[in-house]
Order: structure tokens, then C-alpha cells, then sequence
């Protein structure tokens, strides 16, 4: 819900705190859209459009909040504190090494087994060649190494 009073959003024009009208397209007092020749600047986000644009970040944000509130209910403030969170997560900026890299690391999980459990830890990964690193393959000290077959020479009987 957008005020055409002073067009921000979250009330209307009868619960408006304001006593002079603002103008669509400048976001300033005294004239009305129509009459207006200035250049655009949106009174909610500070942008070069008039505050009726459905383009405007905070009309899609407010979008948004509609939105999920309907199919998931809450109140209002606790529904936008969810979805600012989730938008703030996309519109993040890049560390320089992300940047460089292409793209935020990411991260893979391998299962582990141990005794009788299965456990999930996560595992490196590069995301420009995207391959896991290499584990060390070395046998403890007291451990012998089970014989590989190679099917080009036969069974190797080495201990590494």
C-alpha cells in the first residue's frame, strides 16, 4: 500500500502524518505529478524514478513481504524482517577474492563413516575448477597397504 500523500509505503493517504501533499515524480512539496518538469527521484529509494514505478527496489521488496505473508502468515514486521535478511544475503557485496575467483566458494559435503555412524563434513572446493583436493593416501605407521590390480599388469604385491 503506497500513500498518495507523500508516497512512501505502509499507510494511506487517511493515516498519512503529513499535512502537504509531494509530488510523484520529485519526491518534492508544492505541485502535483502532472504539472512537474524536474527530473525523477523517488521519494522511497532515492532513485532517478517516480515513486509509482513498479521498477523500484523497495515497491519489489514490499511485493515481496505481500507476498510471503500471504502464503505463509506472521505479522507484518516479523515477515519483513525475514525478507530484508534474505535480500540483503543477495544483494551482498563481492570480496575482492570472490570477484578474481568468479564466483562465492562453495561448499560440498561428503559422507563419513565411522564405527556405526554416518556423519556429513564439509569438504573443500575450489569454484573455478570445481574438483575436490586430493586426500592424503599414505598408509599410517604399522598399516600395510592392500594389493592393487592393475588389469594392464596383473596384481602388484608392494607395500608402500
Amino acid at each position: 500500500m503506497r500513500c498518495f500523500r507523500c508516497h512512501r509505503f505502509g499507510h494511506g493517504r487517511d493515516r498519512c502524518r503529513r499535512n502537504i501533499d509531494l509530488c510523484v515524480k520529485c519526491s518534492e512539496p508544492g505541485h502535483r505529478g502532472e504539472e512537474c518538469d524536474r527530473n525523477h527521484k523517488c521519494i522511497n529509494c532515492k532513485r532517478d524514478h517516480p515513486a509509482s514505478s513498479k521498477n523500484c527496489p523497495k515497491y519489489l521488496e514490499e511485493q515481496a513481504i505481500l507476498r510471503y505473508r500471504s502464503h505463509n502468515g506472521g505479522t507484518f514486521e516479523q515477515v519483513r524482517a525475514a525478507v530484508i535478511v534474505e535480500v540483503a544475503k543477495e544483494v551482498r557485496p563481492k570480496l575482492y577474492a570472490q570477484a578474481v575467483r568468479g564466483g562465492p566458494a562453495r561448499r560440498v559435503t561428503a559422507p563419513v563413516t565411522t564405527q556405526n555412524k554416518t556423519e556429513s563434513l564439509p569438504m573443500a572446493q575450489n569454484s573455478a575448477t570445481k574438483k575436490a583436493r586430493p586426500t592424503n593416501d599414505k598408509p599410517r605407521t604399522g598399516e600395510t597397504r592392500k594389493p592393487q590390480t592393475f588389469e594392464r599388469y596383473g596384481t602388484l604385491n608392494f607395500i608402500f
